[in-house]
Formats: C-alpha cells, structure tokens, sequence
C-alpha cells in the first residue's frame, strides 16, 4: 500500500479458523494497532498478547487446566462487561462471545469468508 508515493506499513492479524483449520489475516487499524503493540512488547511469538494468564504458570498447564483458566478469565471480562454497559446504558448483552460473533461479521464483510 502507499499514500502520497511513500510505503505504508501495515501490521496483520494472523490467526488459524477453529472451523476450517484454515489460516487467515486481517490488517490492523488504529486504535487497535497500539493497543497490541503496548501488549506485545517483551513477548515469545507463542505467547498471549494480553496477560491474563501467568506466561510461566500456563506454560507448564495441561490442555484442561488451561481451558478451565481462560473460562474463569472469560467469565471474570464478562461481569466486567455487563458493569460497563450498566455504567453507559448500553441495553445490550455485552459478552467476550459477542465481541468474537461481531469480529467475526466484520471479518466476513471485509473478506466474505470466515
């Protein structure tokens, strides 16, 4: 991509489709972009961006610990969630599914594939 004849950088989001184990990417927008780069200083490719779960502590998990860590973490950002859309009067359900259900329909409509 350029603007004004000089090179733009773009960063992507890579990541593998649960469903179709296919990869897919995404160009990151601001203020998405900053928010990640913050997150991602001092991190291992294999690591979490965000640090919910301990890097040493969940290195060393099984399979099920790990699920049953991220699920008490899900449950935790939801409550946080709903006090959020309490405090701004937002009527809506706000859930970290939601928020995946809705990245994902913004992915389709950019793509037309999820």
């Amino acid at each position: 991509m350029r603007s004004y004849g000089k090179p733009v950088r773009q960063w992507r989001f890579a990541f593998i489709s649960d469903k179709k184990d296919k990869p897919k990417s995404v160009v990151l927008e601001e203020p998405a972009l900053s928010i990640i780069l913050r997150h991602a200083a001092d991190k291992e490719p294999q690591d979490f961006i965000f640090p919910f779960l301990r890097q040493a502590h969940y290195k060393t998990m099984t399979e099920s610990e790990l699920s049953d860590a991220i699920g008490i973490k899900i449950n935790y950002i939801d409550k946080v969630l709903k006090r959020v859309a309490t405090y701004l009067e937002i009527p809506k359900n706000l859930t970290i599914y939601a928020a995946r259900h809705t990245f994902a329909e913004h992915l389709f409509e950019l793509t037309e594939n999820v």
